[in-house]
């Protein structure tokens, strides 16, 4: 219970933090709803750190309308574990590979050059060689079936910062997916990369400093990006992420009363590059790794001490475009 417990929160605190990094797309509700959220994220400072080498350029977005695309991304993790209450490390533990297909339409440019675009989660499923016992990959396909479809509206800048985004909500959805939806659309304002104001050239770095909310944490993340590559409308960046919290309480969807999970600290980097081209929403390409410490108190009951958990995760996620 406790192993069952712990790896599905470290699935969900790479959810809120790297796959924002990774790819500008949001978990959203199907076309048939009866509830609407519109979510209006705070716009977070770009610190432009160097402008690059000439000549340089203002990185911009501007897609066609109706310009349509169909990505592909793939998250795997490896973990390790060790427990107060355990002599000896855990034995590693692969968690099965997940791959989600999005579709995003550009629906809508404005005057200014804001960007309306739509997206649906064409697919959502278990990599097929997950060794994990068959009930549970069933469990998670069943929760998977309920984001299939899903859809949603975003707007965006033409330096690609999020301005707002709406999410339909059906009554029929059951409070735990819900709340893992809600979750995502706290956070959606760190989905896109945010592009500086200022021209630039190659070897220009800049880096966006912001909060994530993860199910009821604040998790403060820095963002840095360096233009590898620009040319014929296009970007090579890479990626580099930062994230620390201390002693904050997951409110994580499912778990019984007397249960809870304080993360006691949380230290993440990540590395990796995008291809952005400017006339599409989403990244050609991108690739992350991600490496995360962790330790944290699980409470099962009232009635038994919290085991204390030291965990060393490895998030590898990739990301194609059509």
């Amino acid at each position: 219970m406790k192993k069952a417990l712990l790896a599905g929160s470290l699935i969900l605190l790479a959810a809120g933090g790297g796959l924002q990094t990774l790819t500008r797309s949001v978990f959203a509700e199907p076309a048939a709803v009866t509830q609407a959220t519109d979510v209006k994220p705070a716009v977070s400072p770009v610190e432009l750190l160097d402008p690059g080498v000439e000549p340089r350029q203002a990185l911009r977005f501007k897609p066609v309308l109706q310009t349509k695309q169909l990505s592909t991304m793939s998250m795997s993790m490896d973990m390790s574990m060790k427990s107060d209450q355990a002599n000896a490390p855990m034995p590693n533990t692969k968690l099965p590979g997940i791959v989600i297909k999005i579709e995003t339409t550009v629906s809508q440019i404005d005057p200014n050059g804001d960007i309306h675009y739509q997206f649906r989660y064409t697919d959502i499923n278990l990599t097929e060689d997950a060794k994990q016992p068959p009930a549970a990959a069933e469990a998670m396909r069943s929760q998977f079936a309920k984001i299939k479809d899903l859809t949603g509206v975003i707007v965006v800048d033409s330096r690609g910062q999020t301005k707002s985004a709406k999410f339909n909500v059906p009554d029929s959805m059951d409070s735990m997916t819900r709340q893992m939806l809600d979750q995502m659309s706290d956070s959606i304002n760190q989905i896109s990369v945010a592009m500086p104001e200022p021209a630039v050239g190659v070897g220009a770095k800049w880096r966006v400093a912001s909060d994530v909310s993860v199910f009821g944490m604040k998790l403060p993340q820095a963002a840095t990006y360096e233009v590898v590559k620009l040319q014929n409308g296009a970007a090579m960046l890479k990626v580099g992420l930062e994230q620390q919290m201390t002693n904050q309480t997951m409110n994580l969807p499912g778990l019984p009363a007397a249960s809870s999970l304080e993360i006691k600290s949380l230290n993440t980097t990540g590395q990796g590059q995008m291809t952005l081209s400017f006339d599409r929403m989403m990244p050609t390409s991108a690739q992350l790794a991600i490496q995360s410490q962790a330790e944290m108190a699980i409470t099962i009951s009232k009635t038994e001490p919290p085991m204390v958990m030291n965990t060393d995760t490895k998030l590898d996620m990739t990301l194609t475009s059509e």
